[in-house]
């Protein structure tokens, strides 16, 4: 019935949009990967793929084995390089992905540690999946995400890296920056910056605040100068706001008596807890307390 190689037809062949050039990326001929989605059509009664002038075209059924393919083809990926890291312990690659902009300033000034560490361990970093990385690291597109909240799942593991507060950013100039703490009424004539997620992924926004204006900004480094000329306030983590307040004379403010406490997490699946090079780098994490310097 179906085989990983028929996976691996459909989907080369979305992505490269010709019989041609999927067969070249296969190492195999036309005929032979004509004849295995014909093997495979006359096993399931189902047509794969219909010609439609010089190319092809998916029907019903092909669609449907391109998403199992999206799916299913990463964790075969993912299931070799274990099997591969198991067997040595020193060798695979580790994806992570960052859910935030203070995730990702964390993550690049600890991980020459990690490089020094490991030389034969290939590492990536992808912002592709801000604020929405769970989805990637379930289905094997990453191996450990960076974030900021906790959610739980059962096949997942949140291994809390620091501990911060999240306070308002201010300019020099602003009121606020001389108040010892914000309430959530401080900020009804104030214009409120924030990333372009959904208003339940952001902690201000928990405290049933009512900004003057609310403005998504995509680019961290356009929210803080923003801020710093005087144009509204943001949230950033305590460390991030001093490393940013020489450059750009931005202020941080507690919000609320209490402080807006928070944590930062490595995620990752609990199957891959014992593999040495990702269990090396969540102890590495764990050293680095000080991300202001």
């Amino acid at each position: 019935m179906l085989e990983r190689s028929h996976l691996e037809i459909i989907e080369a062949l979305d992505r490269r949009g010709s019989l041609t050039k999927a067969a070249d990326e296969l190492h195999l001929t036309q005929s032979a990967l004509t004849h295995s989605i014909r093997k495979l059509e006359e096993m399931t009664g189902s047509v794969i793929w219909k010609k439609e002038g010089r190319g092809l075209r998916l029907t019903g059924a092909g669609e449907l084995i391109l998403q199992s393919a999206k799916r299913l083809l990463p964790q075969f990926v993912s299931i070799d390089d274990h099997l591969a890291e198991y067997g040595t312990g020193r060798k695979g690659k580790l994806t992570i992905g960052v859910e935030c902009h203070p995730c990702f300033e964390w993550l690049v000034h600890m991980v020459h540690k990690y490089l020094e560490k490991w030389p034969d361990i290939d590492l990536d970093v992808t912002r592709e999946f801000q604020f929405d990385g769970l989805d990637a690291l379930e289905n094997h597109k990453v191996n450990m995400i960076v974030s900021p909240d906790y959610v739980p799942g059962d096949s997942l593991l949140h291994i809390g890296i620091l501990d911060f507060e999240l306070q308002l950013m201010t300019g020099p100039d602003n009121d606020l920056v001389h108040k010892e703490f914000i309430s959530p009424g401080d900020l009804n004539n104030q214009t409120l910056y924030t990333y372009p997620v959904s208003k339940s992924r952001l902690d201000i926004f928990k405290l049933n605040i009512n900004p003057e204006k609310h403005i998504p900004v995509e680019a961290a480094e356009i929210m803080v100068q923003l801020v710093a000329a005087g144009r509204g306030v943001s949230t950033f983590p305590d460390w991030l706001i001093k490393r940013y307040a020489e450059e750009f004379n931005v202020r941080g403010v507690p919000i609320t008596k209490e402080g807006l406490k928070k944590k930062l997490y490595l995620v990752i699946r609990k199957e891959d807890r014992n593999i040495p090079f990702i269990n090396s780098f969540i102890e590495l994490a764990g050293k680095s307390r000080n991300p202001s310097a």
